[in-house]
């Protein structure tokens, strides 16, 4: 994945074996999402596994996602999704079709 802006985040040791495993972050799917933080950091992940996995391991949760990179928050026509109430859904989050 690559990083919008530098996110400070310690891992950490408790949770990170509760995670799931680091082979999602692999995958041949490239998928973009855009992982907003309550600091107005986000990272652009390659899959919502890798999210999930990274937000696990840093005790960290977005307070926006949106299905693209985050580069490109500005240049389409739905904005992030606001999510909430945490936790984070267990599938992806669809935009919704254009009318």
């Amino acid at each position: 994945f690559s990083l919008g802006q530098d996110v400070v985040a310690p891992v950490d040791d408790i949770v990170a074996p509760l995670c799931a495993d680091l082979y999602c972050i692999k995958t041949l799917i490239y998928s973009p999402i855009c992982c907003i933080y309550p600091d107005g950091s986000s990272i652009t992940f390659g899959s919502y596994c890798s999210l999930q996995y990274y937000n696990c391991i840093h005790n960290t949760k977005c307070i926006a996602v949106a299905p693209r990179s985050c580069e490109c928050l500005g240049i389409y026509q739905y904005p992030p999704i606001i999510i909430d109430p945490y936790p984070l859904p267990t599938t992806p989050i669809e935009e919704p079709a254009q009318p």
